[in-house]
C-alpha cells in the first residue's frame, strides 16, 4: 500500500513549481501498479512542524510589512489530526484509490495566522501592506539569493488560497468540526 503525501491545488500545470511537483508526482502514482491513496492537506501545524515557525520568520512581531496585506487564505490542519488518516488510508482496503483534499475547521489569512503565533507568545503584529507588484519585484531578486526562503514561486503561490470547500476529512469518519483550532493549539 502506498499513500502519497500531496498539497491541495495539485495539478501538473499548475501556477508554481511546487503545484506543479505535487500534480506529477501524483500522476506518476496513479500510473503504477501499486494499491495507493493520495491525500492532499492544507499547511500541517504541530509540535517540530514549519509552518507556524515560517509563519513568524516572515511575519515579524509588532509591525510586519506582508505582500498584499496577508490576505492569502489558508485552511491549517493539525498533525494530530493528520496521522490518524494516513494509518487508516494504509489499513482500511475502502480508501484504494482515492484521493482526499484534508484541511482543519477554520480558514484563516496569512495576516491573522500571524496575529495568532505572535499573540500566543504575548507579542502584537500589526501589519503593513506591501503592494503585491512591489511584492512581485523583491522576490524576483530574492531568486537570485542563494539559500533565498522566498522567490518568485512564493509570489505566485500568495496569488490562490490554499483551502477547500470540499472538505474529505468526513472519509475517515471525521467531521471538520471535531478537529483541533489553531487557536486551540496555541493556547495549550
Amino acid at each position: 500500500r502506498y499513500v502519497q503525501m500531496s498539497a491541495l491545488g495539485a495539478d501538473p500545470n499548475g501556477p508554481t513549481a511546487y503545484v506543479r511537483a505535487k500534480g506529477e508526482a501524483e500522476r506518476a502514482v496513479r500510473a503504477s501498479e501499486l494499491d495507493w491513496t493520495i491525500v492532499r492537506p492544507s499547511v500541517i501545524f504541530g509540535e517540530g512542524g514549519e509552518f507556524l515557525r515560517f509563519t513568524k520568520l516572515l511575519a515579524l512581531p509588532y509591525v510586519t510589512p506582508l505582500p498584499g496585506g496577508g490576505e492569502t487564505r489558508f485552511q491549517p490542519i493539525w498533525v494530530g489530526d493528520v496521522a490518524p488518516m494516513l494509518a487508516e488510508a494504509i489499513e482500511d482496503d475502502a480508501h484504494v484509490g482515492e484521493a482526499y483534499a484534508l484541511a482543519g475547521p477554520e480558514k484563516h489569512t496569512l495576516a491573522d495566522i500571524a496575529k495568532f503565533a505572535h499573540g500566543a507568545a504575548g507579542r502584537s503584529v500589526n501589519v503593513v501592506t506591501v503592494p503585491m507588484g512591489l511584492t512581485k519585484v523583491g522576490l524576483r531578486l530574492a531568486d537570485r539569493v542563494p539559500r533565498s526562503p522566498m522567490g518568485s514561486d512564493q509570489y505566485r503561490s500568495l496569488q490562490f488560497d490554499n483551502t477547500t470547500d470540499d472538505n474529505d476529512v468526513g472519509a475517515f469518519g471525521r467531521d471538520p468540526s471535531t478537529l483541533k483550532t489553531l487557536g486551540e493549539y496555541l493556547n495549550e
